[in-house]
């Protein structure tokens, strides 16, 4: 959901970033083609691990690459050839440069062409909670009969971000409520 690119090295995923961990314009998705090719062309890479803030909530960390890895010839893949492996359909929703209500609508739109019963995987680079909105969002469309009280809290429950707390710096209180309140009129639009 967001605009960086995410690759796989022999299997490994990684993400594309700057130093501060933030994606750049160089690093978007509209270059992933470039990134791909000069990627392909390397003998060696290294995967530097992310550097993360402690979190109470991050329980499933297991899997993160904890130091350095060193590949020779790594094989590249992108996360759309690793969906055609699998014969999974892959669309991409690069959510940076719009609007969240703008996301949801394009969202919206694309989950309403899919048959009922289309299992969705969403995520975005931190797991955050733009991802727990989709979901929600997501839960809503399809189970109309749930109150938007119950579907932010079974999506906390089930192991999202708990959409009714707020964090403690006042900047990101800001974007928490406008999320929420987005939600909340989601929820409207769709019941």
């Amino acid at each position: 959901l967001r605009e960086e690119s995410h690759f796989f090295a022999n299997g490994i995923p990684f993400t594309i970033t700057a130093q501060n961990e933030n994606p750049t314009q160089d690093y978007s998705a509209k270059n992933e083609k470039a990134i791909q090719k000069q990627l392909r062309t390397e003998k060696n890479i290294v995967l530097e691990p992310r550097k993360i803030k402690k979190d109470k909530e991050r329980k499933n960390d297991t899997k993160r690459v904890k130091k350095a890895v060193h590949l020779q010839s790594p094989v590249i893949k992108t996360e759309e050839e690793i969906c055609q492996n699998y014969g999974v359909q892959y669309w991409r929703m690069p959510q940076t440069n719009k609007s969240e209500k703008a996301a949801i609508n394009e969202f919206i739109k694309f989950v309403s062409t899919l048959p009922k019963d289309t299992w969705i995987h969403i995520h975005c680079r931190s797991s955050d909670s733009r991802t727990t909105a989709f979901l929600a969002v997501l839960e809503m469309m399809r189970f109309k009969n749930r109150s938007l009280f119950d579907v932010i809290t079974r999506q906390r429950d089930v192991g999202g971000k708990d959409l009714l707390k707020m964090p403690s710096q006042a900047e990101r209180q800001q974007a928490v409520r406008a999320r929420l309140d987005l939600i909340r009129d989601t929820f409207n639009d769709l019941h």
